[in-house]
């Protein structure tokens, strides 16, 4: 028998009835005795590699040593190892607010399936998998897979929602189904694609006589900005070469008071959930992510104090500009 397919097959019959010790090319010979004319023979040949490729190389010899000419086929053994990921796969390459996309590497080539469920779902089973029977799955199918070679795909039939955490469960199978992995788990969380607002408007609720509180409550986790300008000044401010009013959708708008450009006064507050006492304070206070907020006097007059109107704009998290 010969070798890999990088070796050279034998080069005669010579070489089949004679093979030398030494050769490198000989992985496996013997003889088979047939009894008579047109009578089948066989012979088990052992000790090979799993997914090896062989050539097998034949004569027949009669008992007047005539020999036929050499017959050469070649084969390949069947692949009997348990599929599994390659190191270091299946990871998930792509996260949005609605999506989520998985990159995998087999280490013999299979069928993939996959499904997603909500988190904290029963996992499928391996006969889930294979009768198609994965119920209250977001996402479902297979894939026939190329051994070391990865494959990126998205994952979900149905958009995700935002900020939700998701199970996502891969299982490997031979194609006859002989040889399978363990049901994989990964677990992922959708992103923040939507910017926060205001569930109710920015409120002063308290004047003191040097300080003020302000009650905002935003829909989510964020980064709250605030500036204090003079009342009755426009703001935000053109910048150089523009003119008119500014947009407070504007990227402009937005730079302005992050940055506290042209503002008396300015700040941030990070905005998370908690508990909180009912009363505001100078400290951050929060509830549901709500945030009382004591600013400064501004400006006290002889006669009476008196304070500047106050612009409270939030943009977090922060657009690129």
């Amino acid at each position: 028998m010969g070798g890999h397919p990088g070796d050279r097959r034998l080069r005669g019959v010579d070489d089949l009835l004679n093979p030398s010790s030494y050769s490198p090319k000989v992985v496996k010979s013997g003889t088979l005795s047939l009894t008579g004319s047109s009578q089948p023979g066989s012979v088990k040949i052992s000790g090979l590699t799993s997914d090896g490729s062989y050539y097998l190389s034949a004569v027949f010899v009669d008992a007047r040593e005539e020999r036929s000419p050499l017959k050469v086929i070649s084969f390949t053994t069947p692949d009997n190892t348990v599929p599994n990921f390659a190191s270091g796969y299946p990871y998930m390459s792509k996260i949005t607010s609605t999506s989520g996309q998985v990159t995998t590497m087999a280490t013999k080539s299979c069928r993939l399936y996959w499904a997603v469920l909500p988190k904290g779902a029963s996992a499928p089973t391996a006969n889930d998998f294979k009768a198609n029977a994965v119920s209250g799955n977001l996402g479902f199918g297979t894939l026939d897979v190329t051994k070391n070679v990865s494959n990126t795909f998205d994952v979900n039939n149905v958009p995700l929602e935002e900020l939700e955490s998701y199970d996502l469960y891969l299982w490997l199978t031979d194609v006859d189904g002989g040889q399978s992995s363990a049901v994989k788990k990964v677990s992922f969380t959708t992103v923040d694609g939507t910017p926060p607002r205001f569930n109710t408007n920015p409120t002063v609720n308290k004047v003191n006589a040097t300080s003020v509180g302000l009650y905002a409550n935003l829909n989510e986790a964020g980064t709250l900005y605030w500036v204090v300008v003079k009342e009755g000044e426009e703001y935000p401010k053109p910048l150089a070469g523009q003119s008119g009013k500014v947009d407070l959708s504007s990227d402009n708008a937005k730079l302005q008071v992050s940055a506290g450009m042209n503002a008396l006064k300015n700040g941030k507050v990070t905005m998370t959930e908690g508990r909180t006492s009912p009363l505001p304070s100078a400290a951050w206070r929060k509830k549901l992510l709500t945030t009382s907020i004591m600013w400064p006097r501004i400006r006290r007059e002889t006669t009476r104090r008196r304070w500047e109107r106050l612009r409270f704009i939030r943009w977090i998290p922060m657009r690129p500009l």
